[in-house]
């Protein structure tokens, strides 16, 4: 594969936060400039692109702000109910904060159409017990 050469100017302390992941993985500040590149493209593609990846950004975020503040500095917050509980409901309410050129009706409606679609399959996991 033909290696281009490419000149990059960044700030010290990313440098430095290179330098410092490198180290570990016994390779070299370019290499890891690489693979984290590659990896960004990778990731990216992987959720059906940019836009993607930032719709799923916004869940995972509003999912651990929420549940971090139910939690109030408990560890393992994830594995109780309620702050996983909390995180579920800040993933959803940031969706539908974002849906696009949605009034206030249509989002009740939304909020009404996902309430029935849970109620059901917990009607049908119920059955399947």
């Amino acid at each position: 594969m033909a290696q281009a050469q490419f000149k990059l100017r960044m700030p010290e302390a990313l440098r430095a936060s290179l330098e410092e992941a490198a180290r570990p993985r016994g390779v070299s500040v370019n290499a890891e400039i690489v693979q984290r590149l590659e990896r960004s493209f990778a990731e990216e593609q992987g959720f059906g692109g940019p836009e993607m990846r930032r719709l799923a950004y916004l869940m995972i975020v509003a999912f651990a702000r929420a549940g971090q503040l139910r939690a109030a500095g408990k560890t393992n917050w994830i594995d109780d109910r309620d702050c996983y509980r909390a995180g579920m409901f800040g993933a959803i309410d940031a969706l539908l904060i974002g849906l696009p050129d949605a009034t206030a009706e249509e989002v009740m409606a939304e909020i009404e159409g996902l309430k029935g679609r849970l109620l059901s399959r917990i009607a049908r996991e119920e059955q399947n017990k």
